[in-house]
């Protein structure tokens, strides 16, 4: 089976003629054909119902999504398979022809009510663009994801899939934990990211400060660009990256 298609970040270049969509904040998943599972080929705890109701023999590309604005919680959900309240935003499948081929494709198939197709719209320049995120980050989502409607689908990163963002989002490695003067409780993640080391503490509930993710475990924070020395601005920690 190819390797999940992911998404370059968006380099500016003349965005008419492709195809917009919201970028949801949720948990990248595919449907194989025969079980949920993540970008990376951990099975996710689906309910039965979910699995017997999905098509079989065909591949299927999307998001597990709560609601803008709680990744968190999306995470927690997936990861206690609680799927009670998500939806399976579908937005792909994997097949010959280009994206505007394969969403024809996908727009005859018969899907259970907890999956959504994405809708997109042609994007007519780059104003277009811009309003149209716009609208949507106000909205409370993500982003935005262009889609170039020839584009075939490909393993890996793709130029014909891309994400554009305010918010920055990264993974990095915990290298240690940070303690204040005569506390015995830990207030920050030591944190190794691009060969940068740096202090997270922003984001951490107090159940996340209870737990503390391991040294050694790869974390999600975002981030609103880059200090001059090269640092993640602003950086707030969104989940411990063990869901994949």
């Amino acid at each position: 089976m190819k390797k999940p298609m992911l998404a370059r970040d968006y380099d500016k270049r003349d965005p008419a003629g492709f195809g917009l969509g919201e970028k949801y904040d949720g948990v990248r998943a595919r449907w194989t054909g025969e079980r949920f599972e993540s970008r990376n080929g951990k099975g996710f705890a689906a309910p039965a119902e979910w699995v017997v109701a999905m098509p079989a023999g065909v591949v299927v590309e999307g998001e597990l999504w709560f609601k803008r604005e709680r990744f968190q919680k999306t995470v927690s959900m997936v990861k206690c398979g609680d799927f009670s309240e998500l939806s399976f935003m579908v937005f792909d499948v994997v097949g010959d022809g280009g994206y505007a081929d394969r969403l024809a494709g996908l727009a005859e198939m018969v899907l259970p009510d907890f999956c959504q197709v994405v809708e997109w719209e042609l994007c007519e320049s780059a104003r277009h663009l811009r309003e149209y995120e716009r609208e949507l980050v106000n909205g409370g989502a993500e982003g935005v994801i262009l889609r170039d409607p020839a584009a075939e689908y490909v393993a890996g990163r793709s130029w014909g899939f891309m994400k554009w963002k305010r918010l920055s989002a990264a993974e990095g490695v915990v290298v240690d934990h940070s303690f204040k003067k005569g506390a015995s409780v830990y207030s920050a993640l030591v944190v190794e990211w691009s060969g940068k080391v740096f202090k997270l503490s922003s984001g951490l509930s107090a159940r996340e400060l209870e737990s503390k993710p391991a040294v050694g475990a790869v974390v999600t924070f975002s981030y609103y660009g880059l200090t001059d020395a090269g640092l993640p601005r602003h950086a707030g920690f969104e989940c411990v990256r063990d869901y994949e």
